[in-house]
C-alpha cells in the first residue's frame, strides 16, 4: 500500500490536521519527502515522527527555502520546504560530498528536493487517473524569507530526522497557510 491510496484517505502513521488543504496530498507529499532525502542521504526519517505545529515560528530560524504550487486536482496545494542552517548543512553534506554555508544553495536544495517529491506525487496521481502539473520553485532566503514565513499562517508539518547520534528537523507549510504570503512573493 502506497502513501495514501485513496486521495481522501492520509498516509498511516502520520498524523495531519483537517485545517491542511488536502490532509491526503499533504501525507502523501510527506512520504515523498521521506523517499526522497532516503534516496539522497543517509539521514534516519521515519514518516510517523512527522508532527503538526501551530506556533509561530521564531525570528531568523529559518536558512533557505522554496515553494511550490501542485494544480489540476480538484483542490491544488501548494507548500513551502524550509531548512533551518544546520539540517541544510547534514542534507546538502550528504548529497554533495562538500559542505555550504550560503543561503541561496539552501533556497536551490530546498526546491530540487521539492521537484522530485512533486514528481513522485504526480506519478502516483496518474496512476489514479488524475491529471496534474506541478510549478517551478520558487527559491527564498535572507529577508524575503523572513517576510514570506511572517505572512505565512503558522499552520505546518515538522519532519524530524536523526544523522550521526543528533537531531534535526525540516519544516513543511501546507495549503492555506501560503495563500496570504503569495502576495509577497516575487512574480
Amino acid at each position: 500500500m502506497g502513501a495514501a491510496e485513496k486521495l481522501n484517505e492520509p498516509a498511516p502513521g502520520l498524523v495531519l490536521n483537517a485545517l491542511f488543504a488536502n490532509p491526503a496530498l499533504m501525507a502523501m507529499f510527506t512520504q515523498a519527502i521521506v523517499d526522497t532525502l532516503h534516496g539522497f542521504t543517509q539521514v534516519q526519517v521515519q514518516p510517523g515522527q512527522a508532527r503538526r505545529e501551530t506556533s509561530a515560528p521564531k525570528g531568523q530560524k529559518f536558512f533557505g527555502a522554496a515553494t511550490i504550487r501542485l494544480e489540476g486536482l480538484p483542490t491544488g496545494i501548494e507548500l513551502m520546504l524550509a531548512f533551518d542552517r544546520e539540517s541544510f548543512e547534514v542534507i546538502y553534506g550528504q548529497i554533495f560530498q562538500t559542505p555550504s554555508d550560503i543561503p541561496g544553495d539552501a533556497a536551490s536544495l530546498a526546491g530540487e528536493i521539492l521537484n522530485v517529491a512533486f514528481g513522485a506525487i504526480r506519478e502516483k496521481l496518474a496512476e489514479k487517473g488524475y491529471k496534474s502539473r506541478y510549478s517551478l520553485p520558487c527559491c527564498y532566503y535572507g529577508q524575503e524569507l523572513e517576510r514570506f514565513v511572517a505572512a505565512c499562517d503558522p499552520q505546518r508539518i515538522v519532519l524530524p530526522f536523526v544523522y550521526e547520534n543528533r537531531s534535526f528537523a525540516i519544516e513543511i507549510f501546507a495549503g492555506g497557510s501560503l495563500q496570504s504570503a503569495w502576495k509577497f512573493s516575487p512574480s
